[in-house]
């Protein structure tokens, strides 16, 4: 680029705030259902976060006990039908997200995420 000519990009771009909410995002999302400002749902995500171990925790478990640990918390989850619901719901809606940031909970994200796809 030449010395003095500057480029300017103006568009629309697409952000996402802590609650898992899009904005401003263009396309096609065939089947995904937005239910992030749902105060159920974010409890159902509140709940889960509970389960988990903190992440000073997951630290010093080995991946086996990782395992083990998000084992049982998706066992409660499916052991409660209307608790999976939601959890199911929670993931459309982009809320399991934040899940991820915990070693342990990117297993249970993982498992939520799979019963989204036997629902569809």
């Amino acid at each position: 680029m030449s010395e003095g000519k500057k480029q300017q990009f103006n568009a629309p771009v697409g952000s996402v705030d802590n609650q898992g909410t899009q904005h401003n995002v263009a396309g096609v999302n065939e089947g995904i259902q937005t239910n992030t400002s749902d105060p159920e749902l974010a409890a159902t995500v509140q709940k889960i976060e509970a389960l988990l171990p903190s992440g000073d925790e997951t630290q010093t478990i080995t991946t086996g006990e990782q395992m083990t640990i998000a084992g049982g918390v998706i066992s409660q989850i499916e052991g409660e039908p209307t608790f999976k619901e939601r959890a199911i719901r929670a993931a459309r809606g982009g809320l399991v997200e934040g899940l991820k940031q915990n070693p342990v909970g990117a297993m249970v994200a993982g498992a939520i995420e799979g019963w989204t796809k036997e629902k569809d």
